[in-house]
Order: C-alpha cells, then structure tokens, then sequence
C-alpha cells in the first residue's frame, strides 16, 4: 500500500481554513488507488461504440451494474457482472400478456435497483423505455428474467423511478397531469414475490403544482418515509422560475410537503441523502446568472414536534465545496455518511474527482477538501463514476473513446462496513396513511416574496394549513 502522505494534496476553497489537526476527528487524508485498475470494457474494442453514462452500483454487494450506451439517437440499457465479466443488453421481446412486455425501444434507461433480493434471491429494477406510443414508460424486470411487468401505461410520459428503501413502493415523475408531477406506486413486494401480477396499477399523485417536478430521492431510512425532490417555482415579481428543493413527508396525514430552498436568485438540482444517519440532504446551487459555477450544500434535518426542521449548521445551508460539476451523479456520498466525492468544473477538458471530509469541513479543520491526485493523474478525462464501499468505477475519455474501469480506493472519509444509524424515524403514521387517505389536493399558503412559500398537501380536510417552515429562507436576518 502505497504511502498516505505521497498523494496528499491540500485544498482549500473561499479562503480557507488553516488549523491544528489535534482535534479529535478521524485523520485527514485524501481517498487514494489501492490498485491500478481494472480496464472492464472499452466501447470500441468490444463492438459497443457510443457515449456510456448512469454508471449505477447494485445494492449490497452484488457485484452488477448498470449503464446507458448512447449511439445516434438510440439508448441502450446494460447490466454488468464484473466479477464474472458478464454483459447484459436490457432488449425485452413483445410478451403475451396485457401487463408485462415490450419490444425494442430507441430509450432503454434510468434503471433504480430494488433494495434488496426477492424471496427467490432475486436482483429487481425498474428502468424506463419509451417503445409504445413513442412515449416513456416504466417497466420492472430481474436479471435473468425474460419477462418485464409494465408498470406505467398513459399517453404522457412516466419516467425517474425510484424503489423505496423497503422495496415494496416507488417513486415517479409522470406528465399526465401537465408539466411533471410527483406519483407513487405502492405493494410491489407482492408483484416481485409473484403473488399478484395486475394487468394494470394504481398511481397515486403526490403534487399536482403548475410547473415540473424531477428527481425524486427517497430518504434510505425505511422508517422516514421521506422523498426529496426538486421542483420548478416562479416567485412573484420574478420573470423567470427557479428549480428549488422540496421534502414530501408520507408519514402525515396529511402529506405535508416542506420547501428546503425557497430562494429566486439560484437553482438547486441533485438532492442526495446521507447514507448513515439520513439526517443530511446534500444538493448543488447554481446562480440564476449566467456563467457562474455551482457549489455543493449540505443541510441537516430533525424532527421537532411532529414537524421537520432545518439545523443550523453554519446557516441553514451551508457550502461545502465550490466550482462543481453540475449533473446528476456527479456529486457521491462515501460510505459511512462522513465524506463526499465529487467532480471540479474545471475548464479544460478534464474535471478532477475531489473527496470532502464532511465533518472536518464542518468543524473548520484542516484537510478536510483534498484532490484525489493518483486516480486523476491515471485517468486524465473522467465523464461518469460511481462508488460503493471502496469500489469505484468510472468512465475515462482519454483516448477517443469511452473505457469502463474498476478501481479500490481507500481513505480515511470511507467506512465500508459501518452499518446504518438511522436518526430520521418518522413520528407520524407511516405507510398506513397512503392506504386511508382520499384523493389528494393542494392546499397553499404563501407569505411575502423572498419568504419562505409553505405548500400543504391534504385530503381536502384542511382549509386554512398553518405554516411549517423548514428554517428560514437565505437573506433573512437571524
């Protein structure tokens, strides 16, 4: 193992902060190549030309994982087994049924891996294609099956799905009622388990609010029954809208729905939940002003009587790294809940992988940000990666085309076999709150401009919803 010290490299953002490193915490370091890497597959040499990307991890320790080959409009969905260097093409034939089957689609993508196995021992997914009528669609399927249940079917476009920590619900935005509006499937563990096959599913919509929803992420406590997702705003007074994030509390009566950012001049994309302790959402924030660069931000959340509040941290969000790469999946939380790594938008074409020490950064110790040296000198052009435990994978460009390798790393933010403590549990119902409560409305309140906008979802019981913020909006005095 090589030397600690030898790929050290400190880095220091706005300023910086510079203290003595007696402080109690884990030893600051960078993560840092425990091998060479292994080249899995290359996108020329293999007969697989194309832009690869949603490089995805399997749950646990399933050694699989999926990614997208984009060629001339065409998008192809892929699972590897990269201990056994077996290649699947996710190409499902027409089925008989009413409810599963589909043929070949020009989109085949965004696959969600279930939690965990089926009592069979089974590998689930959801993925999207877009096959019949043109439009997206969402099936389910399990590695080695040759069958697929769909589970979408509307003229609108369904699409983002994502399993619920305890795999029997998902997540999902659909546009059948108007610009992209949150939805939930429930009872999918009896689908799964082959106890029930319907030839058609009920949705229930989470939001219905005028402008587009995306990018839902379930908290992974199973008891928190909380999503996280962002949706577009228009403030008053305001010509153009924002993307700003929001947290649906499924455990209410009522569904409340909290804003975490209510703020005009900046977008906030990619919410991300903390692994460990699921009391921290991390996000990137871009000024509405062109040009400017995005920065990473971190805001912990706790319960406080019944109702979800932000802790002040330095503030109510707070930066943890400047100059980010924006996208989806181009910002990771290390195993263990303590570290991130993450992509610098840098302006030539390479954009280096850093790892932050998320409590070093926190308690303003130094060492906490530092560049992951090696892995960026071996692999000069990374588009895509994805880390899980101390395995990394990553898509290099160095040389004309698009290269898959797997990695070890190490470092003192990564803790591999640390399980879950889980300090998000939800104080209200729970899931039996989705079966009890009628058809949704929305209920709203609003204050001032450049206050914090309080969104209530209800069963139509609430006429006048009390405001719940989740802390106070940016710019307001403390």
């Amino acid at each position: 193992m090589r030397s600690l010290a030898a790929v050290t490299l400190a880095f220091v953002l706005s300023g910086g902060w510079l203290f003595a490193q007696d402080d109690g915490l884990n030893p600051a370091g960078p993560l840092y190549m425990l091998n060479n890497g292994d080249r899995l597959m290359s996108a020329s040499s293999q007969g697989l030309p194309g832009e690869i990307s949603q490089l995805n991890f399997g749950p646990g320790t399933v050694p699989l994982f999926s990614f997208i080959r984009e060629l001339d409009g065409t998008t192809t969905l892929h699972i590897l087994n990269y201990l056994d260097n077996e290649l699947v093409t996710v190409e499902p034939a027409v089925g008989n049924g009413p409810a599963d089957g589909l043929s070949t689609a020009t989109y085949d993508g965004q696959l969600s891996w279930r939690p965990q196995l089926d009592r069979q021992g089974r590998q689930w997914f959801a993925f999207v294609s877009n096959k019949l009528d043109n439009n997206q669609e969402i099936y389910l399927g399990y590695l080695g099956g040759e069958e697929y249940v769909r589970l979408t079917r509307n003229s609108a476009n369904d699409f983002s799905p994502q399993w619920s920590p305890d795999g029997d619900k998902i997540a999902f935005i659909s546009k059948r009622s108007g610009e992209g509006d949150l939805y939930l499937s429930q009872s999918l563990e009896k689908v799964v388990d082959g106890k029930s096959r319907p030839s058609a599913f009920i949705h229930r919509q989470l939001t219905d609010t005028p402008l587009a929803e995306a990018q839902p992420a379930w908290n992974p406590n199973p008891k928190a029954h909380l999503i996280a997702f962002t949706q577009r705003r228009q403030f008053a007074g305001r010509d153009v809208a924002t993307t700003q994030i929001a947290i649906i509390d499924l455990g209410s009566e009522s569904f409340d729905l909290y804003e975490v950012t209510a703020d005009p001049l900046y977008h906030f994309y990619a919410p991300n939940w903390e692994p460990h302790s699921a009391r921290r959402l991390m996000f990137v924030q871009q000024s509405v002003v062109q040009g400017t660069t995005a920065g990473i931000y971190l805001v912990e959340l706790e319960w406080k009587g019944g109702k979800l509040h932000n802790k002040i941290l330095e503030d109510y969000r707070t930066e943890i790294f400047d100059k980010a790469l924006l996208g989806q999946g181009r910002q990771k939380w290390l195993a263990g809940g303590s570290g991130i790594i993450c992509q610098k938008d840098s302006t030539n074409a390479n954009n280096p992988l850093f790892s932050i020490d998320v409590d070093r950064w926190l308690a303003k110790k130094e060492g906490a940000v530092n560049e992951m040296a090696d892995v960026n000198q071996q692999y000069a052009r990374i588009s895509e990666f994805d880390i899980r435990g101390n395995d990394m994978m990553l898509v290099d460009r160095s040389y004309g085309n698009d290269e898959i390798f797997w990695i070890k790393v190490e470092g003192s933010a990564i803790r591999a076999n640390q399980e879950p403590d889980y300090q998000l549990d939800n104080p209200g119902q729970g899931p039996k709150a989705l079966l009890s409560v009628n058809p949704y409305v929305i209920a709203t309140g609003t204050v001032a401009a450049g206050v914090l906008t309080y969104f209530l979802l209800s069963d139509g019981n609430n006429d006048e919803p009390g405001p719940q913020p989740i802390g106070r909006p940016p710019g307001l005095p403390r």
